[in-house]
């Protein structure tokens, strides 16, 4: 970036220095005078007679001679980018050459080292020596490509120059001929005065037409001397630019060279690569089986290298590859490693760094696909070893869900005061529901101010029942299933109405049937006999 800038500048000093002559030039307060070819001044007596004053012999030698030097500058300005791309080629050349020979001797040091170790080493000397050739000659070739960088560079700026100079030449053209035009027509106001005084005095004595004619002359020198002072400063100004060329290019030249310079010393020095940048590290993933194959990680991120994906058998041994053939030969890929089926996969991953840059040593994610199962009490969901969540939260593909002791999900009722909806999710209201007690009995509190009614609940994993006034049910049977002093279900097995010949008895499926005592069913309460028939059905 310093070689293109310090180009840049050149150019552009160079290009102002050219026109700030051209732009001096012409806003210069004196123009050159040019008098038009075949107008005269003829100053003649009373009787008509005299000789013609030709104005173009005054100024036609002043204004060829600022051609002609014009012409030199632009002349000597050409060579000198003529010379420029050469010279700095040669220049860069002759670097390159350095730089090889630098890394000549690198590698021959490497190889005396290497010789000199024990015999049981040789395999490890040679791969030293041939890993110093190879990180010799990659940086040979960086050396070589920076450098046709910079000649290519040197070239642009020449052809630059080459374009600024043209411009200049046109811009001076141009100026010469606004300074004729502006000549010519000095000079017809000066041979317009003149010939103004001679018509005055023409019918004067010879006294007067003799200091009209001094008059007139005197008015030819005055534009003779203007003319010779623009002539001087041209001169002077077309003399500093050759010199502030002369000064600046070889100047800039020697930047460059010393740019070079400090490439070939870095050649020098010995190469120590460096780690890749990790931005982010690939991460495993707990997935859902969803019939489609899917990414088993996140992609990880650095600067300095690529990295590389495989799938393995296990998470000790990393799959093979040689580190002197194409990675891209083996189970390698920078393709981020997918499957479709429930189990457990082993990914490994690395990065191969880009030149001058170090590889990293393999590293091992888990990944997991596990699916949903339904069976007749429910839903499970089972992980790769055939085990389940248990009495647990757990969150699944962004929801979470709750498992009883049994390992089935919760559907349609309240854990820990958050809603469990139908399909078994957590509604995802951060206000939670809750137990509350008056001189009435328990009610249970949602988040949105209301209560359970007329309806049976599972709150944390046991069944309730909730009359229409929002309290729950305690010591009787609903639809069947008897609740205890605290207000849950028993487990117990659901009972019923049954009649036979001599009356009406409550019995469940295992043959329990109430006798000697009064039950409160469905709200109101029922008294059995000894022989467990209802005395008041």
């Amino acid at each position: 970036m310093k070689q293109k800038t310090m180009r840049k500048k050149k150019a552009g000093r160079f290009l102002t220095l050219v026109l700030a002559v051209a732009m001096s030039l012409s806003l210069s307060g004196t123009p050159v005078f040019a008098a038009p070819a075949g107008d005269d001044i003829v100053v003649q007596n009373e009787g008509g007679e005299g000789d013609p004053v030709e104005m173009d012999d005054v100024f036609s030698e002043s204004l060829q001679q600022i051609m002609e030097d014009l012409k030199v500058l632009l002349a000597d300005v050409q060579d000198y980018i003529d010379t420029l791309v050469p010279e700095l080629s040669e220049r860069i050349s002759e670097k390159i050459a350095e730089a090889k020979e630098a890394t000549e001797e690198f590698i021959a040091d490497a190889k005396e080292k290497a010789e000199q170790l024990l015999p049981d080493t040789k395999e490890k000397a040679e791969q030293f020596i041939a890993d110093a050739k190879e990180k010799g000659e990659q940086l040979v070739t960086a050396v070589k490509e920076k450098s046709e960088a910079l000649l290519e560079k040197a070239k642009e700026t020449a052809e630059q120059l080459k374009q600024s100079l043209t411009e200049a030449k046109k811009k001076a053209e141009e100026f010469i001929a606004n300074a004729k035009a502006a000549a010519a027509e000095k000079y017809a106001q000066a041979k317009e005065a003149a010939e103004k005084i001679i018509a005055d005095v023409k019918d004067k004595s010879p006294e007067v037409i003799e200091k009209a004619k001094e008059a007139a002359e005197k008015v030819l020198a005055e534009a003779k001397e203007a003319g010779e002072k623009l002539l001087t400063a041209a001169k002077e100004k077309a003399a500093g630019l050759i010199t502030t060329v002369k000064e600046k290019v070889p100047a800039k030249i020697e930047e460059v060279k010393e740019v070079i310079g400090k490439l070939i010393e870095e050649a020098k020095k010995p190469i120590v690569l460096k780690d890749p940048v990790v931005e982010s590290e690939p991460a495993g993933k707990a997935l859902t089986y969803n019939k489609k194959a899917q990414a088993l990680v996140t992609e990880g991120e650095c600067k300095g290298g690529t990295y590389y994906y495989a799938l393995g058998e296990d998470p000790i041994i990393a799959p093979e590859y040689d580190v002197d053939e194409d990675i891209e030969d083996t189970a390698w890929s920078t393709e981020v490693p997918t499957a479709k089926d429930k189990g457990t996969y082993y990914v490994w991953y690395m990065i191969v760094g880009n030149l001058l840059y170090n590889d990293t040593e393999p590293v091992c994610i888990i990944s997991t696909i596990s699916q949903w199962k339904k069976y007749s009490k429910g839903w499970r969901y089972e992980m790769p070893d055939e085990s389940y969540p248990q009495n647990a939260w757990m969150k699944i593909d962004g929801k979470r869900y709750f498992f009883d002791e049994d390992g089935y999900m919760e559907e349609n009722a309240y854990r820990e005061g958050c809603y469990l909806k139908k399909n078994g999710a957590w509604d995802g209201v951060n206000k939670k529901a809750g137990w509350r007690k008056t001189s009435t009995g328990w009610w249970y509190s949602l988040p949105d101010g209301s209560w359970l009614a007329k309806t049976w609940k599972k709150i944390d994993g046991k069944w309730y029942y909730f009359h229409a006034d929002g309290y729950i049910a305690e010591c009787g049977y609903v639809d069947g299933y008897y609740i205890g002093k605290d207000g849950a279900w028993d487990g117990s097995k659901k009972a019923s109405w049954k009649q036979d010949s001599n009356g009406w008895y409550y019995s469940d499926t295992s043959g329990w049937y109430a006798k000697n005592r009064t039950l409160v069913i469905d709200g109101k309460s029922y008294t059995f006999d000894a022989k467990g028939y209802c005395v008041n059905p």
